[in-house]
């Protein structure tokens, strides 16, 4: 038995695989397997064909496994985030059902908007990948163009549209906590802001329309002109800034500011009970009253006024000392799940970014093993954000709230007590 005998191919691969599981009954040739243990323990040249062999089909065995892993994440993922995403805007629904005005001036909109741009991105997802899996013998090559276009002009411009939609969840965030007034008096600013989003992403993101086009290996690809032109680098690098490092870095900040904000050293009970105080105080009368019943009933009325309202902010201040948990709790959880979109986004954002900017340094082989995972890990992101909205929709559920406004130092900060705890 020679090297030369000796070709990659599947049937030696699972000779390999049988000798891997060798048995005293095996049918498989003891010469063969008794190679293939030199190999593994390197007894024989590494330089000769038939280890050289072997590595190939440890590679191929291992490229199978992530392969299969692969595809049916894949599959998973955009079906169950579709799945969750349909169960998030049922509930958002209904939530628009009970109050128009609220679903709209609050973080129902941006929610309800970010839950339907998954779904088409998820849905996309799942239609690229069964591309590569029906036949397409009688599908005329302009339908795969159109379809290639379609497709991946879809996903850009909804991924892009996720990314922007949690700034404005940021931004809302923020101004409910600092600037509540101002959260109380929004009307048409949201859906004003995801019109503008909206707009502006499907111009930019047009370009896609005109350089993507269905390759020879069966693939979603940028045409040759495109990726060997100059402005090719530029576009990716511009696409890359404006549609995820300035948006994440904006609601990074923001988070970070809320964060700060809600673990707070300083205690506010003292605070509390000087404003309550102040706000709860009664001014007596400036006129002089002739009178002296008059004067003894406005006084008596004043009495009974000051004790029921001081009994109303004695209760209100009970209240308040456990609420700083439920915030915290509530912020930590919409920031929590930012910050994982933002590490899902991140690994599938390098890697484009450094095969935009040198391609020529990755292998193939690394680059087949990479790609696929951070795909996968940007995807799974839309998935998340559905799971995370379907067991609970911050700020958007529960009863109506009422605000009460603290002032210290001539800043508002917004402390949100909810009828339910009040």
């Amino acid at each position: 038995m020679t090297d030369a005998n000796y070709t990659v191919n599947a049937e030696l691969c699972q000779l390999y695989s049988q000798c891997a599981n060798y048995t005293v009954n095996s049918t498989i040739s003891y010469e063969v397997c008794e190679i293939y243990n030199e190999c593994v323990n390197a007894t024989i040249n590494d330089n000769s064909t038939i280890c050289h062999i072997y590595q190939q089909c440890t590679k191929t065995t291992l490229q199978t496994i992530l392969s299969a892993s692969y595809i049916i994440i894949v599959f998973i993922v955009p079906l169950a985030g579709i799945a969750l995403n349909s169960y998030v805007l049922s509930k958002l629904i209904k939530l628009a059902q009970k109050s128009v005005v609220r679903f709209e001036t609050t973080s129902g909109l941006p929610l309800a908007a970010m839950s339907i741009g998954d779904s088409i991105t998820l849905f996309s997802l799942l239609s690229q990948a069964l591309l590569h899996y029906i036949p397409k013998t009688y599908i005329p090559l302009f339908w795969l163009h159109m379809f290639c276009k379609s497709g991946l002009y879809m996903i850009y411009t909804t991924s892009a549209f996720s990314v922007w939609c949690w700034f404005v969840l940021s931004v809302l965030r923020y101004t409910a906590v600092f600037h509540p007034i101002r959260y109380r008096t929004i009307w048409r600013q949201p859906r004003n802001a995801l019109k503008v989003i909206v707009l502006a992403i499907c111009i930019a993101e047009s370009y896609i329309l005109f350089i993507v086009e269905y390759d020879d290996d069966g693939y979603c690809n940028e045409n040759l002109h495109f990726r060997t032109g100059r402005y090719s680098k530029v576009v990716h690098i511009s696409d890359i800034f404006l549609f995820y490092a300035i948006p994440s870095m904006l609601r990074t900040v923001l988070d970070f500011i809320v964060l700060l904000h809600c673990y707070s050293p300083f205690t506010i009970d003292s605070l509390d009970r000087i404003i309550v105080d102040r706000r709860y105080a009664i001014s007596g009368p400036t006129k002089r009253f002739s009178q002296t019943g008059e004067l003894e009933s406005l006084e008596s009325k004043n009495v009974a006024l000051a004790l029921s309202v001081a009994v109303t902010a004695q209760g209100n201040l009970k209240n308040r000392s456990t609420f700083p948990k439920k915030k915290t709790a509530m912020v930590m959880r919409s920031i929590g799940i930012s910050v994982l979109n933002l590490l899902l986004n991140l690994p599938s954002l390098i890697v484009r970014s450094w095969a935009t900017i040198d391609m020529d340094s990755f292998e193939k082989s690394g680059w087949m093993a990479i790609e696929p995972v951070c795909q996968v890990l940007y995807f799974s992101q839309f998935a998340c954000n559905a799971f995370y909205l379907a067991t609970s929709i911050y700020e958007t559920s529960g009863s109506p709230r009422s605000t009460v406004i603290s002032s210290s130092s001539n800043r508002h900060v917004s402390r949100c007590i909810s009828e339910e705890e009040t």
